[in-house]
C-alpha cells in the first residue's frame, strides 16, 4: 500500500509539469519503483521459508488437516498476489525509464531560422501632428533556438539593412536615410539581441532584448504572439512558427533628436514584426 501510495503521489505531481521537470521526477519515480520492487520480493521470501523445519512452502499447523489446508490455500493467494504487484511494479519501472527518455528529447531546444520571404518589419510615427508615417525595412534575416515544449528561448536575433527602409515617397526616404535619422552609411546594420522570453498563461509572452541603432545599445520589450506551429502547407513543407510582435521605442534615447523638438516628427515609434520561423 505504501508503494502504490508513492506511486499515486509522483504521478499526481507530475500533472502540468513542463518537459525539462520530467527527467528529475522520472529518477526519483524511477527510484521508488525500485525500491518497491525490492521490498516485496524479500516479503515474498520471507513468506516463503521454512517455518519450524516444516518443508519449504508448507505451513506448521497443529489444528488439524482442514485447517492446515486452509492456510496453505491463504498463502498461494499471498504469494500470487505479491507476484503479481511484484511484476507490476517492475513494469511500472521499465515505463518510467521510457518516460526518462521521451522527456529528455522532447526537452531539446531546436533552431529555427526566419523566412526572408515572409518577413515584415513596420514602424509608425507622427508626422507635424496631421498623421503618422508607415514605413517598412525590406532587408532583414534572424534565427533563434527554442524549446517549444519548456517556452525557453535560448538565444536569438534579428539583423535589418538601415538602407532598406521604404516609406512609398523616394525624396522621403533618402532624407530617413541620412545623418538626420538613420546615418546608413556610418551605420549599415539595425541589430536586436535576444535575452530572455517569459511566457505568459496564452500562446505568446514578454521577449527581452538589446536595440543596438546608430551605434548605441538600449534594452527594449516586446509582446510576442506565436500564431500556429505546424508543417508549412505547401511549398517547402517544413515545419514552421508563425510569429508577431510589437513595441515602442523612444528614437530620442539612441541620439535620432532631429524634429522632436520642435513637434515636427514624433519621438515615438510603434514597430511591428511579422514573421514566419522554419525549424532547420
Amino acid at each position: 500500500m505504501k508503494c502504490s501510495a508513492r506511486l499515486i503521489h509522483h504521478r499526481s505531481v507530475a500533472r502540468g509539469r513542463p518537459a525539462q521537470w520530467l527527467g528529475r521526477f522520472a529518477t526519483e519515480c524511477t527510484g521508488s519503483v525500485l525500491a518497491c520492487t525490492v521490498r516485496m520480493r524479500d516479503r515474498a521470501k520471507r513468506r516463503r521459508r521454512r517455518p519450524d523445519g516444516a518443508a519449504a512452502g508448507k505451513v506448521v499447523n497443529k489444528a488439524g488437516p482442514g485447517h492446515a489446508a486452509a492456510s496453505a490455500t491463504r498463502v498461494k493467494c499471498i504469494r500470487k498476489r505479491i507476484d503479481s504487484t511484484t511484476s507490476w511494479l517492475t513494469s511500472s519501472g521499465l515505463a518510467v525509464i521510457a518516460l526518462t527518455l521521451a522527456a529528455q528529447a522532447a526537452a531539446e531546444p531546436e533552431t529555427f531560422e526566419i523566412d526572408p520571404e515572409h518577413f515584415s518589419i513596420g514602424f509608425q510615427i507622427e508626422h507635424v501632428g496631421y498623421a503618422d508615417v508607415i514605413g517598412l525595412f525590406t532587408e532583414a534575416s534572424g534565427q533563434f533556438v527554442y524549446d517549444e515544449q519548456s517556452r525557453e528561448l535560448q538565444s536569438g536575433h534579428v539583423e535589418v539593412r538601415a538602407d532598406s527602409v521604404f516609406t512609398a515617397h523616394d525624396k522621403r526616404d533618402r532624407h530617413v536615410r541620412d545623418s538626420d535619422f538613420l546615418d546608413t552609411e556610418r551605420h549599415e546594420i539595425i541589430r536586436f539581441e535576444a535575452i530572455e522570453f517569459r511566457p505568459d498563461d496564452d500562446s505568446g509572452g514578454t521577449l527581452t532584448g538589446d536595440l543596438t541603432l546608430l551605434g548605441q545599445t538600449h534594452p527594449v520589450e516586446l509582446d510576442v504572439t506565436i500564431n500556429k506551429a505546424a508543417e508549412y502547407p505547401f511549398g517547402h513543407g517544413k515545419y514552421t512558427l508563425g510569429v508577431s510582435a510589437r513595441t515602442t521605442i523612444e528614437r530620442s534615447r539612441w541620439g535620432m533628436s532631429y524634429a522632436v523638438d520642435n513637434g515636427l516628427v514624433g519621438d515615438e515609434v510603434d514597430l511591428k514584426l511579422e514573421f514566419e520561423a522554419l525549424r532547420k
